[in-house]
């Protein structure tokens, strides 16, 4: 028995003494790691596969911690959540190599390598902020001296036998731009010249750089090694005292570009070079805001400029990548000492570059430490470590790290950078910010809004009057504010909005029905002085993602394999309030897992004048080798057809489906299918072509619409696009995008043939687009008959026979900054910016009777149609201009010659007019004037109603920068005005004007 128990402790002993080298042969002898270089240029090899380095400065310190907080020291659950949180985040946009200042622990490198796939460098610092030596600590480094070498020097090779077999090790590197750290005084330099002193400590620098090279590679020859220098300086010394380097790293704050003489002054060093920092940060010193736009724009141009100097591109070639400085902010940066700045994100620059101009400025310290993150860091945790918010730049990388550095033309990296969908990615950034700045606690006051405005109103019989004053009308408005944000739990979050007033606060004239709707006014009298003005939701869980909203916007399915925009956005704010919509109103449901693609919405109004609906949607991307395709069905179900129900949305069932090809970029097309609902189907109407009755038969609810492009010409995007639409196959009006007049009518009843253009030519785009339309029956004339589009099952209106042309003309220097954008005003960073649109008719058909609203909200049809017209146009132009840091100045015109929308059209309307509006940091002046245009109303149009002359005047002070979108946080004083004519909507018909001026105060935050 003891023998046994003898020989069973022996095999025991045995097993537990292999268990280390089972585990060293699992992991192996770690990463190999060498530059090869060939006649096409340099590229780094790990295990003997090439190696684009798209990387990130990797580091996490909380709010509220600053450089002495190590991450190392926490609970192992703290530091799984923090590495798992980041890399999953960074893989997901393709990065697959860090850069960490401080010492990583071997299993943790070892860790964002097994379960993440991203390598890490090990990086000693290299005495760069201080060094102990014989048990001093000296915070300025002398290079000279031998014992600080020693310390160094033995710093730096324990790293490199600590770290050799460790996988995920991608390669050594050291120092942090040490040679902008040479302040140290030594008797071996202080005899020389001032000129000269710089470049002798540099050579005790770079003699150490090599020493410690050169014994690496003695200890460890499986990886490659490096140095971090401080831009380019001293080359001639790295030259000629490294000459066992393998990468030169570069630490670069160049501004947009470095510039061709830099990569081939590194020519001579016959090593490649990385990019060891670089970027831009996001907050602008002038405008005193994030700036998501500039940073990414930056890293846009930065790593373009990587790419063309990359292997095989005919360049310098020997560019193999670079670690973006940074990841995440650093709350800590700009004050180190002081605990309270700890927990305040900074806005205060630390040191000024006048490369990165979009901000620089005379005595301005521009670049801020605090914000260079890719992604923003949350005051909100989630298991005890801070959210991260993607900016612009994140979702930017993502995108350009698709193309290969080393496999590719340098063609292929103009057309791939020049396709990047820069609007897409700074919408999505600043959408993300602003969702996780307006979410903080579970019940929070988000904001606070309170206006109250006094005007006067006269008009021309009040100044003929004997006291002119006393027959001036006076009135008051005040309301107030109060935006709430909720998040009960996690994954639930929120926002609401409530209105209180006592009297209304006009837009406009009072007989232009421009009050708001949602105050029930009625004759002066205010019904209500309270209301849920608008109310939001977001419910997120593995499963599904569930979104509610009242009054808040949302976006269309256009994109999403909905051609016939069967579900429209619902944005339009302040139009809704004079129409008194509840739009949009509902909720969205998008699951997860196997079901990612669907969308569902149900609700009382989905979009502006829809009845209560139950929406689907699906779409898929399914590429088939080189060919991407995709699919889209949508299904719409509408309820509650009501006597009032707005013309061309009758409610119903409407579906579609679509296919999408691509073969980039030699061909696109696209084929739908619309079905519109039986509802009509065997409805008669009158049809002028045979003189009989007729019914609508099924085929009549159906539509079909095709288009086919490509964009094999260089800079020119060419399409023709074709529908046929039943007599009833009607879908949704879309919106005019790109600087467009018009945009598809969604009606049925017609075939049409599209055919445009798009050329993008440096920083000019030209957009064309030539349209021919007719109607499948076409209207009535015949008086006594008149078919109109209330009580007939079709019209013609919008799908009346048409020849017509559109081109938009933009320049635009920052295409980040989407000209054509809703908030461009207020973003464009440009010099100089402008557009121009020309839409010309060549003719225009005759329709049947329009309709209009009347003011007991009940739709009446007008007695006649319009008759045909020739050669309609219109004209609208827009040109913003940054002259000098504070100043911007925006200006739009318009002209035109058109007729209405349902009555008296016979009489054309020739119309003029512009608008100037003027910043100048907190000072704003807008003006207008229009000659002889319609109101503002859409029901001046339908009855063609005009003024010889609009204006106005606004002169305002912000409390912060004024918006050229937004009027609040302002005081100042408004004067509208408009003359009368002929053809006006006069309360007291006669020759004359009318003007309100008013005071206005409007305070929030």
């Amino acid at each position: 028995m003891k023998l046994v128990a003898t020989a069973r402790f022996v095999c025991i002993g045995v097993v537990l003494s292999l268990l280390p080298i089972v585990a060293a042969a699992e992991d192996g002898p770690g990463t190999h790691s060498e530059v090869v270089h060939d006649e096409d240029g340099f590229r780094l090899m790990v295990d003997g596969s090439p190696f684009e380095v798209k990387g990130m400065v990797w580091s996490y310190t909380p709010i509220g911690e600053n450089h002495t907080y190590d991450l190392w020291s926490e609970p192992e659950e703290i530091i799984r959540e923090t590495i798992d949180r980041d890399a999953e985040m960074m893989k997901e946009i393709g990065v697959n190599a860090i850069r960490v200042f401080d010492e990583v622990p071997p299993e943790w490198i070892t860790y964002f390598y097994r379960e993440h796939g991203i390598y890490t460098i090990v990086n000693p610092l290299f005495g760069r902020y201080g060094v102990d030596a014989r048990g001093i600590w000296y915070p300025l480094t002398d290079y000279s001296d031998v014992h600080s070498r020693e310390a160094i020097l033995d710093e730096a090779l324990s790293a490199v036998e600590r770290y050799k077999d460790v996988p995920g090790v991608l390669m050594f590197m050291f120092g942090n731009e040490n040679n902008y750290g040479l302040e140290w005084e030594s008797h071996l330099i202080q005899d020389l010249p001032e000129g000269q002193r710089n470049e002798a400590r540099a050579s005790y620098l770079y003699d150490l750089f090599e020493e410690a090279i050169s014994e690496a590679k003695e200890i460890n020859p499986n990886h490659a090694y490096g140095i971090v220098n401080g831009d380019i300086q001293y080359l001639d010394l790295i030259e000629e005292l490294v000459p066992s380097l393998d990468v030169l790293g570069v630490n670069v704050y160049r501004g947009l570009e470095s510039g061709d003489a830099f990569y081939q002054s590194v020519e001579r060093l016959g090593v490649p070079v990385v990019y060891t920092e670089f970027g831009a940060d996001a907050y602008n010193a002038l405008t005193q805001q994030e700036d998501q736009y500039h940073q990414a724009k930056y890293l846009y141009h930065q790593w373009r400029e990587i790419y063309l100097q990359g292997y095989g591109k005919g360049r310098s070639q020997n560019a193999i990548g670079g670690f973006v400085f940074q990841w995440m902010d650093e709350w800590w940066k700009y004050d180190q000492e002081t605990y309270e700045s700890f927990y305040e994100h900074n806005t205060e620059g630390s040191w000024s570059n006048a490369a990165y101009e979009h901000d620089a400025a005379s005595g301005v310290d521009n670049m801020h430490e605090e914000w260079f993150g890719v992604v923003a860091l949350s005051p909100r945790t989630y298991n005890g470590v801070h959210r991260r918010v993607p900016r612009a730049a994140y979702h930017l990388l993502g995108e350009l790290w698709e193309l290969p550095l080393y496999d590719s033309s340098e063609q292929e990296v103009v057309e791939h950078f020049d396709g990047v969908e820069a609007g897409l990615h700074l919408t999505r950034g600043e959408s993300a910010g602003l969702r996780e700045e307006n979410q903080f606690e579970p019940i929070s006051l988000e904001g606070f809004s309170l206006a109250i405005d006094g005007s006067v109103a006269i008009d021309d019989d009040d100044i003929d009057g004997d006291d002119w004053r006393e027959a001036a009308e006076g009135r008051t408005g005040q309301e107030m504010g109060v935006n709430l944000g909720f998040e009960p739990t996690e994954g639930l979050s929120g926002a609401a909005e409530l209105r209180v007033w006592n009297d209304p606060i006009l837009p406009g004239f009072p007989q232009d029905d421009a009050v708001p709707a949602y105050y029930d006014y009625d004759d002066g009298e205010v019904g209500r002085n309270a209301a849920l003005y608008s109310a939001e939701f977001d419910y997120t869980t593995d499963a599904f993602d569930l979104e509610g909203y009242y009054r808040t916007g949302r976006p269309d399915w256009y994109l999403h394999g909905d051609p016939f925009y069967l579900m429209p956005e619902a944005w339009d704010r302040e139009a809704m309030d004079i129409a008194g919509s509840d739009a949009p109103f509902g909720l969205e449901l998008r699951p997860h897992g196997a079901l990612d693609g669907l969308r569902v919405a149900v609700g009382p109004e989905l979009y502006w004048g829809a009845e209560p609906s139950v929406a689907w949607n699906y779409y898929r991307e399914m590429p088939i080798g080189e060919l991407d395709t995709a699919v889209g069905l949508t299904h719409v179900e509408q309820f509650l057809e009501t006597e009032d129900a707005e013309p061309d949305r009758s409610p119903g069932r409407k579906a579609s489906i679509s296919g999408e090809a691509e073969l980039s970029p030699y061909f696109f097309g696209e084929l739908a299918v619309l079905h519109s609902g039986q509802g009509k189907v065997g409805d008669t109407y009158y049809h002028p072509g045979t003189g009989q009755e007729e019914e609508i038969e099924p085929l009549d609810t159906f539509a079909l619409m095709g288009t086919v492009g490509t964009d094999v010409f260089r800079y020119t995007h060419l399409y023709t696009r074709f529908r046929h639409a039943g007599l009833v196959a009607s879908g949704e009006p879309m919106v005019p995008r790109a600087g467009f007049q018009k945009a598809d009518s969604g009606a049925g009843n017609r075939r049409q043939l599209d055919i445009g253009t798009r050329v993008i030519v440096g920083d000019v785009t030209g957009e064309a687009e030539v349209r021919w339309r007719q109607p499948l029956v076409g209207p009535i004339q015949a008086a006594g008959q008149e078919r109109n589009r209330l009580d007939d099952p079709f019209a013609v209106f919008w799908n009346r026979e048409t020849l017509e042309s559109e081109m938009v003309l933009t320049y635009d220097q920052e295409g980040a900054t989407y000209f054509h954008d809703w908030n461009n005003p207020d973003r464009e960073r440009s010099t100089v910016a402008g557009s121009l649109s020309l839409l010309h008719t060549y003719y225009a058909g005759p329709t049947d009777a329009g309709a209009f609203k009347s003011a007991e909200d009940i739709w009446y049809p007008f007695d006649q149609g319009l008759p045909e017209q020739y050669h309609l146009w219109s004209a609208t132009a827009r040109l913003l201009v940054n002259p000098m840091p504070g100043l911007r100045i925006n200006m739009e015109g318009r002209a035109g010659r058109d007729q209405s929308l349902g009555d008296d059209g016979d009489r054309l309307v020739e119309y003029f007019g512009g608008d100037l509006a003027v910043r100048y940091r907190r000072l704003m002046l807008e003006t207008s004037l229009d000659v002889n245009a319609w109101g503002p109303e859409t029901w001046h149009r339908e009855f063609n109603l005009t003024y010889p002359m609009q204006w106005s005047v606004d002169l305002g002070y912000g409390f912060d920068t004024p918006s050229f979108i937004e009027r609040e946080g302002r005081v100042g004083v408004r004067t509208i005005g408009r003359t009368y004519g002929e053809h006006s909507a006069d309360p007291e018909p006669d020759d004359g004007f009318s003007t309100i001026t008013t005071v206005y105060l409007n305070i929030g935050y």
